[in-house]
């Protein structure tokens, strides 16, 4: 199962940009959003979906994606579910 993953190039922050989830990104999606990923899927695409659905999505693809991570916070919204309020 190593080779799993889900991927595509999509514009976002005014450029084309590499989104993928792999298995190290769809178990961390998974654990920030308490959901399995098939509920986090079903809640983006029926539009009921929670901030850190959307946001971890996006950060954690373009991770996934070769993005260091900074870049990946910062252009996705920079919201870290981890950190403290």
């Amino acid at each position: 199962m190593s080779g799993l993953t889900s991927e595509a190039v999509l514009p976002f922050g005014g450029e084309d940009r590499l989104f993928r989830l792999r298995l190290r990104e769809i178990e961390r999606l998974q654990s920030e959003c308490g959901a399995g990923i098939g509920a986090v899927a079903r809640r983006l695409i029926a539009g009921d979906a929670y901030l850190v659905d959307i946001a971890a999505t996006l950060r954690l693809g373009l991770i996934g994606g070769g993005m260091f991570p900074p870049g990946g916070q910062r252009l996705g919204g920079g919201f870290d579910p981890r950190a403290s309020s």
